[in-house]
């Protein structure tokens, strides 16, 4: 008889060697019994963990259903609001040397009305990238909680979806009709009745189609200019509760953080949600860059009150840091045109603060019209260094 060969084959430890030891109690799995939810069925006798774990793991697919939906009314999304607040910010910067010295002045005074409000921005509504104006300008401001206003515009998109409708089937009516007249020519006597009959009931729908149309457009255009009105109140009361209410600086960003998310939200709520999104670029608005840097420059006269203005600012525009530095390329090209506007406001007489705004509207306005080749000579002789 053979002989077996011993093995060498070293006892498995640790982790290669089944578990020998027992649970104290085993472990059931639960019975159905009828009540459990369907759901519970995708647990397999793999996947089931003991009781004493904290939670079970269900697939994502499974997790998802239970989600309970989210409560409140919907809010515009981040990148809406994102657009929007940018869409401000443009604006504000573009005319910030002709409006923001009149907003300023109402945050000093701490109050004000809505056709105040209205008056500031009623002298670049009709520019070309001064559309966001006749937010504040449309209609004739009237007082409305944000229940109805929301409930109106609701009702608008709804009367848009009606009335595209009813112009459709109005459109397939006048056609129907169309034909039926046209068969009425040629038809046989015996079949002249039946389509005749057919051709009164179709201008009778198309006659009742009409009126229900023209009374949903009428009904439409005095919706609009309810809204507008309503939507003109919200938005001039707003800005001034941000102008004499609230303790954030008077500038191009803040304001474009306020007005973002009107007429849907508060200034308030949308300044909050605004103010965590990043401006994206360093890159300032044209001629609101001019401002900062006419500002700046305006401060040093306190320090060199032997320089004049001229002076002073032929002196500082080489030195404008580097954050300055398209203004200052752009200041120095056009040298003769400030030049002409610190003398022009000079002899105005303004105030110091408004000083800033003066010099920059008046350069802009300089750099915008049209020059002589003469104009251009002199233009380019007295260039500054950069």
């Amino acid at each position: 008889m053979q002989k077996l060969k011993k093995s060498n084959r070293m006892r498995q430890k640790g982790v290669d060697r089944p578990s020998q030891k027992k649970l104290s109690k085993p472990i059931r799995k639960p019975e159905y019994d009828g009540t459990r939810d369907p759901l519970d069925s995708a647990l397999t006798e793999e996947s089931w963990q003991p009781a004493s774990q904290n939670s079970l793991s269900l697939p994502d697919e499974l997790l998802t259903l239970t989600e309970k939906p989210k409560r409140g009314r919907r809010t515009t999304a981040d990148n809406f609001l994102l657009g929007s607040r940018n869409g401000w910010l443009y604006f504000f910067e573009g005319f910030w040397h002709e409006i923001g010295w009149s907003l300023l002045q109402i945050r000093t005074r701490g109050n004000s009305t809505i056709d105040e409000i209205r008056s500031v921005f009623e002298p670049v509504s009709a520019r070309g990238n001064g559309q966001l104006a006749n937010c504040f300008l449309r209609g004739s401001p009237q007082s409305s909680e944000g229940k109805e206003r929301r409930s109106n515009r609701k009702r608008l998109s709804s009367l848009h979806i009606e009335i595209r409708r009813m112009q459709n089937e109005h459109q397939e009516l006048e056609t129907n009709c169309g034909y039926a007249e046209a068969a009425l020519k040629d038809v046989h006597e015996q079949y002249r009745d039946a389509i005749e009959a057919e051709l009164n009931e179709k201008k009778q729908r198309l006659l009742e189609l009409t009126q229900k149309l023209q009374s949903a457009e009428d009904e439409r255009s005095h919706l609009e200019e309810t809204i507008h009105n309503q939507e003109s109140y919200f938005y001039c009361s707003q800005l001034l509760d941000f102008l004499c209410k609230g303790k954030y600086a008077v500038k191009p960003l803040s304001l474009a953080n306020s007005l973002a998310g009107l007429p849907g939200t508060g200034w308030r709520q949308s300044l909050a949600r605004c103010s965590k999104m990043s401006r994206g670029s360093s890159y300032v608005q044209y001629p609101y860059g001019i401002w900062e840097a006419v500002l700046k420059m305006w401060k040093c006269g306190s320090t060199n009150p032997q320089l004049s203005v001229i002076d002073l600012f032929r002196a500082k525009i080489p030195k404008l840091p580097k954050k300055n530095g398209e203004a200052r390329t752009y200041l120095s090209e056009g040298w003769r045109d400030l030049r002409m506007a610190i003398g022009q406001c000079s002899k105005e007489g303004h105030s110091d603060g408004f000083m800033p705004y003066a010099i920059t509207g008046a350069f802009v306005k300089n750099r915008s019209r049209p020059k002589s080749y003469a104009e251009q000579i002199l233009e380019q002789r007295e260039k500054l260094p950069t």
